[in-house]
């Protein structure tokens, strides 16, 4: 970021702080938050196969990952042991062995265990797929978790909830699968997972299209989401007698919702969000308002966009060092000032 402000600096006289105006990633802010609710639900052992759940948060860094594009491959992708690793697993009784507590560790580990013996041998494949024609649904496989992206855990269990006729004939019928079994309550556990993290999943896909620019989108996504945290906690707080489990899922909430505060507030820093919102033109005020702004503070906030874009990208409004700019300098700020109205969705 400093080698970016030298060079806005040195090239368009464009004075630009980078760690000021750094604009986080929000799918990593997403992620940071249902990391936080997974967490604190303690739905998994720290293994290495779910590390994700366990590494240093890097929200002190602020320095997103990138991906090599591997994220789309399951857990055992580069892994070339994978078959003899499965034909052990296929015969470990011992691995079925889950204690039935009904809370969300013991639903998670069933259905992640669930998915993967189904898929483990090709046998164990057709077997599944007969079960799926027997519930009259689609042949589809499970879906495997995996240590790189929380959207893997949030599919396996929207799959799982889908394939529940099938894998409840299928764990009934061997006894070896007896400990796999899945009661009516914890089919309801798996279900109020999907339905919750279900508004997640969609952000987390919005803002990570790249067809258009979507800046301007980022306080309308934080607002969505802080309505269903807040949907959420009305609903609990309205139970006149709370579940263990739910209690569970209500401190997990009140953490989710304190680590997607802590990004939401720094985004008042960065005056680029300001300025994608007032300039995108199904926008502008109209959201500000909606989210409950005093007048005096948008009228503010729109004099401050007004002032900056004449300052640093109108041609006309712009000189440098006491003179006009030049003819090369002025096709630079003109280019810059087209590239500024189309990323902001005005043509």
């Amino acid at each position: 970021m400093k080698e970016l402000s030298k060079l806005l600096r040195k090239r368009d006289s464009i004075k630009w702080n980078g760690l000021a105006h750094h604009i986080r990633c929000l799918a990593h802010v997403i992620n940071l938050a249902v990391k936080a609710f997974l967490s604190n639900l303690k739905v998994a052992k720290l293994s290495e196969e779910h590390e994700w759940l366990s590494r240093d948060d890097p929200e002190e860094s602020d320095v997103d990952e990138e991906s090599d594009g591997s994220d789309e491959e399951d857990i055992y992708g580069d892994d070339p042991n994978h078959q003899e690793e499965s034909d052990e697993y296929t015969n470990d009784v011992s691995s079925f062995d889950i204690e039935d507590t009904h809370d969300f560790k013991t639903v998670l580990l069933k259905i992640r265990t669930i998915s993967k013996a189904a898929t483990v041998t090709q046998k164990r494949i057709l077997s599944f797929q007969s079960f799926c024609q027997a519930a009259n649904l689609k042949p589809l496989r499970p879906i495997h978790d995996h240590a790189i992206r929380w959207s893997a855990t949030f599919n396996m269990l929207k799959r799982a909830l889908y394939l529940r006729r099938a894998i409840d004939m299928w764990t009934q019928s061997q006894p070896i699968f007896e400990k796999l079994q899945m009661s009516s309550h914890e089919w309801d556990v798996v279900e109020f997972l999907v339905q919750f993290l279900y508004p997640f999943m969609v952000a987390n896909t919005k803002v990570q299209a790249t067809a258009k620019p979507s800046l301007s989108d980022t306080w309308v996504i934080y607002e969505d989401l802080f309505d269903t945290l807040d949907d959420a906690k009305a609903a609990l707080n309205g139970l006149r007698v709370l579940p263990e489990w739910l209690k569970e899922a209500q401190t997990a909430i009140e953490k989710m919702w304190t680590k997607l505060r802590k990004y939401y507030d720094k985004t008042d820093k960065p005056f680029a969000y300001f300025d994608a919102t007032l300039r995108h033109p199904g926008l502008k005020k109209k959201f500000m308002k909606k989210a409950g702004y005093s007048a005096d503070t948008i009228e503010t906030y729109v004099k401050n966009t007004e002032m900056r874009f004449q300052n640093e990208y109108d041609v006309t409004q712009r000189v440098s060092h006491g003179r006009r700019p030049t003819i090369e300098a002025s096709a630079d700020v003109l280019l810059l000032r087209i590239r500024f109205l189309r990323w902001n969705g005005i043509q």
